[in-house]
């Protein structure tokens, strides 16, 4: 027997019914008698005609499978008011016509006021013919039984019906309908539970959720179902066709479309479909149990939120919401909603999972794309991963002390890329923004933000990212005090000047840094190692593309490499076209010659670790040290007298680089050591006479030695990768 692949055991088929009526009779939606589940269709005969309902059955169904009427798989419920009770037509079809064929003989002795479970049998059964897929008057024959033999043989005998080579067991079920009228005016008859070859087939969809135990699955064919929907039921929800073609579409009250509460529901593959206006539905699906997964699903329209997480008292401890889809936002949208929306209002949430959605186009003042957001409960361990965010007032937006973690998403073209907001009385949002790619914010890139309440940032962690194009970068925008600053480092900020911010690396080209924002070191891109020329490739590989910057004032400095530079960026003449650097004079001192040597803007000579230069700054600006990522042991050969040495990378309180110069017996590497006036601290340091000041990383020190020696620096390359 042919049997559609969705009539599976604990699985209810739903597919759209057509309601109709000729003239005055009608057909409508009804829960007053029913069969199971909630609902059925109440047909109200006044003449003429006919009302009916109808639906089109899955493909698969033929003429062969009447073989089965015998065994009580085919019939609907049904309660009638009079005598006269309601048909069961099926039509099957081939390319030359159709065939209408009742099969039930309810019309002739229905019971009254009775639910009754009308069974298909044998007898009572007329065949009309028609030659195309409306007309059925062409032909008529009754053959006072339905036998697969009978029929078969019936629709042979219409020679006109049958094309060359075609046999009637091929004729495909294309039609059912449920149906009353011609005699008997002013009666009414509700159907429900209409069954096809051993499948039930409900026409709405709630009307399936109230019928179904644990554990069903709902399959729901293509087409537009008009209702919202509770799902009370541990359940799938899965459309057959996805949800191009598998539609919901609010039934107007200022409700939910889809409400959960009941825990492990997943909802898979429709498009839903709000009124855009408050009058409508407000949130797409509102979510008030554990366990849930919303997946592969459109939304457009909605007037609140696309899916919202949070409004019971119940906490929430898991749930994912992957591979959605919001197309457009309503055409009278609210403020301060989001597409996707974690928000503990009454309850504890954690353990969600919010990835690979696409979301834009979500207007009203404040709203976001996604946010998560401590309200009344705990909000902990939330993953946002490979979304893609665009044109929202917010792309990602967090509240209070969420704890979440963002990575690889894509965040493009909103006002404020990811906003962090606090209003208790110390912000301390304990998340991680890691991996994403935030461009073209027209404020903000990201933003960290108190009312009149202190911030605290130290828990926040935002490393990893392509901060580029945006109005500012990062900023931190606080009435209270900042009482430690969020850390922003290791970033991609457009250049491998790094961010822009003039109190402290005015030579910053990319993305601009306000105060109390922690940004060095930041990334740069290279092709030295490991593939390391994009951000993506660089935390894959795990290349340590490490940048700062040396600080430079007006008038004269000393600056210093404390460390191997990239190859791409370590002669003058390449920093200077990195930087385009405000001087005036620049020198490197020759220790063989002891003479200083002018560094010109094309000047390739490489600015090795272990060298000190002078430079004049016509006004204060900064230089970008890139480190390199290839493997290098830095040491510099010195001759005896003065030289320009610098400092290792990390600021040490002993003599640090002086004190590595090779020693051979009891002489001395050197006697004098200076730290010239352009340095932050000035100090001169005679050896076994005096004590020595710090070395400062990129700073120039003279060093005066008696001997030829050797500078060995404490800094390989590359730098140890930060995780």
């Amino acid at each position: 027997m042919a049997v559609p692949a969705a009539a599976n055991p604990g699985t209810l088929n739903v597919r759209p019914y057509t309601l109709d009526g000729t003239g005055t009779n009608t057909a409508a939606w009804s829960t007053v008698q029913k069969g199971t589940g909630s609902y059925s269709v109440l047909l109200t005969y006044v003449d003429g005609d006919n009302a009916y309902v109808e639906f089109t059955p899955p493909t698969g169904i033929t003429v062969n499978d009447l073989s089965t009427i015998t065994s009580g798989d085919w019939g609907f419920w049904y309660y009638a008011s009079a005598a006269n009770g309601p048909l069961l037509e099926l039509r099957f079809t081939s390319g030359s016509g159709h065939v209408d064929i009742t099969v039930n003989d309810a019309e002739a002795s229905p019971a009254i006021n009775t639910g009754t479970t009308e069974g298909v049998t044998t007898a009572s059964t007329c065949i009309y013919f028609g030659n195309d897929a409306t007309d059925q008057t062409s032909f008529y024959n009754n053959t006072g039984s339905v036998t697969l033999a009978g029929v078969l043989a019936s629709i042979d005998a219409q020679a006109a019906m049958i094309a060359g080579g075609e046999t009637a067991a091929a004729w495909a079920l294309t039609r059912v309908r449920a149906e009353i009228g011609w005699v008997g005016a002013g009666r009414t008859c509700y159907i429900d539970d209409i069954e096809i070859a051993g499948v039930t087939y409900y026409g709405m969809i709630q009307d399936a959720i109230d019928t179904a135990t644990t554990g069903d699955t709902i399959s729901v064919a293509a087409g537009t179902y008009t209702e919202d929907l509770t799902v009370d039921e541990e359940l799938t929800l899965q459309s057959v066709a996805g949800a191009a073609t598998t539609i919901i579409h609010t039934a107007g009250s200022p409700n939910d479309i889809v409400l959960i509460t009941a825990a492990n529901v997943t909802i898979d593959g429709f498009t839903i479909e709000g009124a855009g206006v408050a009058s409508g539905a407000c949130n797409g699906i509102d979510v008030r149990a554990s366990g849930f997964t919303i997946q592969n699903n459109v939304f457009t329209d909605i007037y609140h939120d696309a899916i919202f997480t949070g409004d019971t008292a119940t906490a929430i401890t898991a749930g994912l919401i992957d591979d959605n889809m919001l197309t457009g936002m309503g055409t009278s949208a609210a403020a301060y909603r989001a597409a996707i929306n974690v928000e503990s209002n009454a309850n504890a949430i954690s353990g969600v999972t919010v990835s690979d959605n696409t979301l834009s186009a979500y207007g009203g003042t404040e709203s976001a794309g996604i946010q998560v957001a401590e309200g009344a409960g705990e909000v902990s361990s939330i993953t946002v991963s490979g979304n893609t965010i665009g044109t929202s007032s917010f792309g990602i937006a967090t509240w209070n002390d969420a704890a979440a973690t963002f990575t690889g998403n894509t965040v493009t073209g909103c006002d404020v890329g990811v906003d962090i907001y606090g209003d208790n009385a110390t912000l301390i949002p304990a998340f991680t923004l890691s991996g994403n790619t935030i461009n073209n914010s027209t404020s903000y890139g990201i933003r960290v933000r108190t009312d009149s309440r202190h911030l605290t940032g130290a828990g926040t962690v935002i490393k990893y990212n392509t901060i580029t194009g945006n109005g500012d970068g990062v900023a931190v925008v606080c009435g209270g005090n900042v009482n430690s600053a969020p850390v922003a480092s290791y970033n991609w900020w457009g250049s491998a000047t790094g961010p822009a911010i003039t109190a402290t690396n005015p030579g910053g080209a990319g993305d601009s840094v306000s105060a109390n924002v922690t940004y060095e070191p930041w990334l740069y891109l290279t092709t030295a190692a490991n593939d390391g020329d994009t951000v993506a490739n660089i935390v894959t590989n795990q290349v340590p593309a490490y940048a700062n910057a040396v600080d430079l004032a007006a008038g004269w400095n000393t600056f210093s490499a404390p460390i191997g530079l990239d190859g791409q960026y370590n002669t003058w003449a390449e920093l200077y076209t990195l930087t385009s650097l405000d001087y005036s004079l620049a020198y490197r001192f020759d220790p063989t010659t002891q003479t200083f040597l002018t560094l010109s803007t094309i000047n390739t000579y490489a600015i090795a670790p272990g060298e000190g230069f002078y430079v004049k700054m016509n006004s204060a600006d900064s230089i970008p040290y890139c480190y390199s990522t290839v493997f290098s042991m830095p040491s510099r050969a010195l001759g005896d007298g003065w030289d320009m040495i610098g400092g290792g990378l990390t600021t040490r309180t002993e003599i640090a680089s002086c004190a590595s110069i090779a020693t051979s017996g009891s002489t001395a590497g050197y006697s004098h050591i200076i730290s010239p006036a352009e340095n932050a601290n000035s100090w001169v340091y005679i050896a076994g006479a005096s004590t020595a000041g710090n070395f400062v990383a990129g700073e120039g020190y003279w060093a005066f030695l008696p001997i030829d020696r050797t500078l060995g620096l404490f800094d390989p390359t590359p730098v140890a990768w930060v995780p």
